[in-house]
């Protein structure tokens, strides 16, 4: 198991805010655990988004 956060929400200024931190820092840890470079990975799927179609998109994502 790899340790995640510990000090680092004490500088999240809302809630939403380290909420979405850990999402990310889960994601980082994912990929680690299965070998993948974190920064390939998020460069890959940024790139796949900005040529997706807007039209089939989910209207609203929720948290």
């Amino acid at each position: 198991m790899i340790p995640m956060g510990r000090k680092n929400f004490l500088f999240c200024w809302t809630e939403l805010g380290a909420e979405q931190l850990g999402v990310l820092q889960s994601l980082m840890v994912t990929c680690r655990l299965h070998d993948i470079n974190p920064y390939a990975y998020l460069v890959d799927v940024l790139q796949r988004v900005s040529i997706h179609p807007a039209t089939s998109m989910e209207k609203e994502v929720r948290w």
